[in-house]
């Protein structure tokens, strides 16, 4: 996945398990949209929300926006050679 520096990302995240799952961003705070379908007021930025369980076979779900101001690489493998 290519994200341009700078660009304001939706993403939907599902979760198909039984249990709350955590998601976590690091560098970049994100605001959440809505909630398995229950709109969300804007203004609060986060790095960590709840994905809710599946329920009756539908995935819990949450969409999130964010804009990408940073970058940063979390293994080495990655990383540019200085």
């Amino acid at each position: 996945m290519a994200i341009e520096l700078g660009a304001v990302e939706e993403w939907v995240l599902e979760n198909d398990s039984d249990d709350y799952h955590p998601f976590h961003m690091h560098v970049n705070p994100f605001q959440i949209v809505e909630i398995s379908d229950r709109l969300i007021p804007p203004g609060t930025w986060l790095d960590t929300v709840l994905i809710p369980p599946q329920r009756f076979g539908v995935p819990g779900r949450v969409v999130m926006r964010t804009r990408i101001r940073r970058f940063i690489v979390s293994d080495g493998v990655d990383a540019p050679r200085r």
